[in-house]
């Protein structure tokens, strides 16, 4: 239609390329010069992707629309849960489990925003999320999971950033943290690629449905002292303290892996 948008098979109307353009910038058909516009066409990438959301890059067979994780009406958001940049060499299959990551519901927004930092908005341009940004957007995600909105909330998964559409006569009610980018980094709301930085900062490096436990377990043997009243009587012979580490899927309650570790004293 006129503003940028398309009528989707399940009768969604859900923005295109260009959908929020200001001026000529942001509009994938305007005549490019060497600077301005030129920052508003489709980027090809040319090389592996570096991220699950640099599917975003990703023509989607209709004109001037690419795979769209930059608006929280889009389809597409799922598809950070469904790919993956490794696999096992045997089975194809992604790994159950993957050390280092970052939980995104938990995470403080000091170390969300050392994700944000340095993450770069253009493949052509170089420029990069600036240290006061990546500050504004790792407390604005701290605050979107600690929030009781309905509409907010904890990540169920990290296509929770991008958004969640429910189709109403046609139109549709969204929510998804990257409905927040527009007034979060203003200067960037008319170019896809750049407002889809904030994904590509975390689709790789975080994970949202995954309880990582610790339990610190003490195992001691002895007896009872003669004539003992109470527990608080109880003589100690023996110990053995041991660290299980546990990481649960909280969909399912499957332990996906458990390890322990030997504590000397």
């Amino acid at each position: 239609d006129g503003n940028g948008s398309y009528i989707d098979a399940d009768g969604v109307t859900r923005p295109a390329m260009g959908a929020d353009a200001t001026g000529v910038t942001g509009l994938p058909l305007a005549t490019p010069p060497l600077t301005g516009p030129a920052i508003s066409r489709p980027r090809i990438l040319n090389r592996a992707f570096r991220s699950v959301a640099e599917l975003g890059y990703v023509f989607s067979d209709v004109p001037w629309r690419q795979l769209d994780l930059s608006h929280p009406a889009s389809a597409n958001g799922t598809l950070l849960d469904v790919f993956c940049l490794h696999s096992d060499p045997t089975t194809y299959e992604s790994p159950r489990i993957s050390r280092g990551r970052v939980n995104l519901n938990a995470a403080p927004p000091e170390v969300l925003a050392a994700l944000f930092e340095g993450t770069a908005k253009s493949v052509i341009a170089g420029n990069t999320i600036s240290r006061d940004d990546a500050l504004k957007l790792g407390t604005a995600l701290d605050q979107w999971v600690s929030s009781s909105d309905p509409t907010k909330g904890r990540l169920r998964s990290r296509s929770d950033l991008v958004g969640s559409t429910t189709a109403t006569g046609g139109a549709f009610a969204s929510q998804g943290f990257m409905s927040q980018i527009s007034t979060l980094l203003p200067a960037d709301k008319s170019i896809g690629e750049t407002r889809e930085a904030v994904v590509r900062a975390l689709a790789d490096s975080s994970d949202t449905r995954t309880w990582n436990l610790m339990i610190d377990l003490v195992a001691q043997s002895g007896e009872l002292s003669k004539g003992a009243a109470s527990l608080r009587q109880f003589i100690v012979r023996g110990q053995v303290h041991r660290w299980i580490f546990l990481s649960i899927d909280r969909f399912t309650g499957e332990i996906l892996h458990q390890s322990s570790e030997y504590v000397s004293e």
